[in-house]
């Protein structure tokens, strides 16, 4: 099992980052000095003197940072014994983080209208009359193979394709 120092050191090399670029991508409105770098240098230390962030606060900071989901920072911190085996939720982690850190660059307003925007869309496909194409659990399933699948005795009638006409402008 590796330790902090471990996991942060190979998430600063695969970025090609030096602490100070740490401290530069952990920078933002609440803390617009970042992550201290004295503070990050202690904890990639080797040796018994080495420091493991615990504070909430600081691992959600350094999950946006590197774009990584915070339970992945939590588990190298020792603070979380297993990830999730939720497929579904470990990817919502991954991208959301990514998100995070991309909007990070952003002014508020700009990061607002986006997460906005997200509420309405999922708002529409809340309430779409059709239902989705496959469920995550199956895998990608095409509209056509299902239509085929529809011909050869399944029951009910032809599926029609989708249509995003019905959902008002404002919702995509």
């Amino acid at each position: 099992m590796q330790t902090f120092a471990e996991w942060l050191d190979k998430q600063l090399i695969e970025r090609n980052w030096t602490a100070a670029d740490l401290t530069a991508a952990s920078r933002d409105d609440e803390n617009p000095r970042g992550l201290d770098s004295g503070l990050i240098s202690r904890w990639r230390r080797k040796d018994a003197l080495a420091v493991v962030p615990t504070q909430a606060k600081t691992l959600t900071r350094l999950a946006r940072a590197l774009a990584v989901p915070e339970s992945e920072v939590y588990i190298a911190a020792g603070l979380e014994k297993e990830p999730s085996s939720n497929p579904v939720q470990s990817e919502l982690e991954t991208r959301l983080a990514r998100l995070g850190a991309t909007l990070a660059q952003y002014p508020r307003a700009v990061w607002m209208a986006v997460l906005e925007a997200n509420d309405r869309m999922a708002e529409a496909l809340a309430h779409s009359a059709d239902p989705p194409v496959s469920a995550p659990e199956t895998g990608r399933v095409s509209a056509a193979s299902r239509r085929a699948t529809r011909g050869n005795g399944a029951q009910g009638p032809p599926l029609a394709p989708r249509s995003y006409a019905a959902l008002p402008v404002h919702a995509w």
